[in-house]
C-alpha cells in the first residue's frame, strides 16, 4: 500500500519541470551526506526531501 503511495506522488510530482529539479537537488544533498558519512546532516536532507514533497502534493490536490 506504501508503495501505491510512493508511485502516485511520485507521478504528480514528476510533471514539474521545478520540482523535479529541487527532487535532484534533494537526492545530491542526501548522497553527498552518505558519502561523507554525515548521519544528522543525511536526517536532515532525507527529512527536508519528504516535507518538501509532502507540501508539494498537499498544496497540487488542494488546487485540483
Amino acid at each position: 500500500m506504501l508503495n501505491d503511495v510512493l508511485l502516485h506522488d511520485r507521478n504528480i510530482s514528476a510533471f514539474d519541470v521545478n520540482r523535479r529539479k529541487e527532487i535532484e537537488e534533494e537526492h545530491i544533498e542526501l548522497l553527498n551526506a552518505l558519502r561523507g558519512r554525515d548521519i544528522v546532516r543525511a536526517e536532515e536532507a532525507i527529512r527536508n526531501h519528504i516535507k518538501n514533497g509532502y507540501n508539494y502534493i498537499e498544496k497540487k490536490l488542494k488546487n485540483n
